[in-house]
This record gives structure tokens, C-alpha cells and sequence, in this order.
């Protein structure tokens, strides 16, 4: 249906784009329908869509730390703009990683993310991270390094297939705008008690924010 995966900060500075499918002639419009800035990702729509390839998200539940995954991208802008874009052969080298964005650490994080050495790089961003089979495990958009250096280090994150999952309902009906996270207000207490009456146990919640 034309609904497009990207990182947020791919596609922050417009709400309109133009976009290239690969074998079809001309570029499409996409418009910008729905975006996370806290999880770093965005949602597009490309107009007029009808009869388009799509990947079928990967269940997470069955990926293998060690197993082969490949990450399309185009890093440093090397492709061809009728060209395919480039390819990297990887490793999932780690599930359930928590990493802030050492870019924007106070806005923006890679919650349970999955860990590759595919060879990830500035451009690479809002690209998918395939398995084998050609299911996306997630859109990569983080690179690890040190000392400033924005190059591949061999550690780069992908937002999970399974958060995209969680948030595509939301995104699909944001209207452009943004789809938010729940938090914990500031002060908020949790206490495990058992009830009286049974024996398993319940949560007391002592104080909410006002209109919450």
C-alpha cells in the first residue's frame, strides 16, 4: 500500500519527499503521514501507490544471535541514483541492546535494539536489515564509534521489527503528525502489595500527573 519505513531524522526536515523504487521509471511522492522522534522513526505514504513489492516484517522471537543478515543502504552517497543501492553482509551479533543516540542523547534512544556488524555508515540510515529470507528484522539509523569518528566501527543498531509492529497502527494514523511514548510521570511510585483477599498481587499507585 505505499507505506514506507525511515529513520526520523532521515526525513525531519520535510514533510514532502520524493522517492525512487527500484525498476520503476521516475521518482513517486511520499508524504511524511506519521513520526517518532523518540524511537527514531518515521513513517511515509507514497501517493497513488498500487501493486508494490513489500518486505514482510521478521518475528523476532525466532532470530538467532550469529545468524546472517544483510543491510541495504546508500552510505556516503556512492550509489547510483538509478542504481540499487549498496549491500552489507552481517552478523546479528546481539539482541535487546539500549543505546542512547550519542548525537542527541536527551531526545532520541534505540530501545531493545538489535546489534550488527554489517557495514552500516552515514547514508546507510532508514535502511532495512534483512534476514536470509528477506524479512525486515528492523531499519538501521545508529552507529557506535569513538573519538567523533562518524565511520563504521563494526557496532551499529537497528529499530526492531517488532517496535515498527507496535507503532505502525499509530503512525498510520497520526496525520502527519507525532505518535508519542508512554512515560512515568515525574514522583510516580509503584508498590507490589498482596491483596487481602487473594493471593496474587496488585499494583497501588500513589500519584498521577493532573489530566494524564
Amino acid at each position: 500500500d505505499g507505506c514506507v519505513f525511515t529513520n526520523y531524522h532521515v526525513v525531519q526536515r520535510h514533510s514532502t519527499w520524493k522517492v525512487r523504487i527500484l525498476g520503476v521509471t521516475g521518482f513517486q511522492v511520499a508524504d511524511v503521514v506519521g513520526v517518532d522522534p523518540l524511537g527514531d522513526v518515521a513513517l511515509l505514504k507514497i501517493r497513488d501507490a498500487r501493486n508494490l513489492p513489500c518486505a514482510p516484517l521478521a518475528d523476532l522471537s525466532s532470530a538467532r544471535v550469529g545468524q546472517m543478515v544483510v543491510a541495504l543502504g546508500d552510505p556516503y552517497k556512492l550509489g547510483d541514483l538509478e542504481g540499487p543501492p549498496s549491500a552489507s553482509l552481517g552478523t546479528l551479533c546481539a539482541l535487546h541492546r539500549y543505546q542512547n543516540d550519542p548525537r542527541t542523547p536527551a531526545s532520541s534512544f534505540f530501545a531493545d535494539a538489535l546489534q550488527t556488524d554489517a557495514a552500516v555508515n552515514p547514508g546507510s540510515s532508514g535502511g532495512p536489515l534483512f534476514d536470509l529470507d528477506g524479512r525486515l528484522l528492523g531499519i538501521t539509523g545508529l552507529i557506535m564509534s569513538r573519538y567523533g569518528g562518524k565511520a563504521n566501527s563494526g557496532i551499529a543498531y537497528a529499530v526492531p521489527a517488532d517496535q515498527l509492529a507496535r507503532f505502525l497502527p499509530l503512525l498510520k494514523k497520526a496525520n502527519g503528525n507525532t505518535v508519542h511514548h508512554g512515560t512515568l510521570p515525574a514522583g510516580m511510585k509503584l508498590k507490589w502489595e498482596k491483596a487481602a483477599d487473594a493471593d496474587a498481587g496488585g499494583a497501588i499507585v500513589h500519584s498521577i500527573d493532573s489530566g494524564s
